[in-house]
Order: C-alpha cells, then sequence, then structure tokens
C-alpha cells in the first residue's frame, strides 16, 4: 500500500501511521540530491536508499528480511508493508 502525501516532511506526519496487522511503515522521501531514502519508527535499522520510488518498494522489504533474520526472527510478508511517500 502507498499514501502520497504533498508538501509535508516525514518528522511532520500527523496521518494514521500504524501499518496493517503484522507491517511495517516506511516513510519515503525524496532527497535534494534526487535519491529516495526510507525509514520506519516500526523497524528503527530500516534505512533504505535508492534511486527510484519503485527500487525503494522493491528493496525495503527485503532490507527489512535481512535485517529481522539477523535478529532471529521471522520476515514480513511483502503485502503487510505500508508505504508513506512524503513530499512527492
Amino acid at each position: 500500500m502507498i499514501e502520497w502525501v504533498d508538501g509535508m516532511a516525514q518528522d511532520s506526519l500527523t496521518l494514521d501511521q500504524k501499518p496493517v496487522e503484522g507491517g511495517i511503515v516506511v516513510l519515503v522521501e525524496r532527497l535534494p540530491e534526487g535519491v529516495w531514502l526510507g525509514t520506519s519508527d516500526d523497524l528503527e535499522t530500516l534505512i533504505v536508499e535508492t534511486e527510484t520510488l519503485d527500487e525503494m518498494i522493491d528493496a525495503a522489504p527485503q532490507v527489512a528480511a535481512d535485517l529481522l533474520e539477523l535478529d532471529g526472527k521471522a520476515p514480513i510478508p511483502r503485502d503487510r508493508f505500508k508505504f508513506i511517500v512524503a513530499g512527492a
């Protein structure tokens, strides 16, 4: 699921950021350098930088799975990710 939030920095989002049950919300922002940065309060070690938004949607679940595996936890299914795109 992707939500577009125009003109808002990710630290000022006020909308409901709760993921689908058992999921992760990824806050995505396009940086001035032209790359996309994804972070999550649900998985604090998740930091993903990609060239395109499509790459972000592909990469974030895989990076999250790798991080969860390092912690001995099961990966989260791709359909349990919610992407909130700020300032798009």
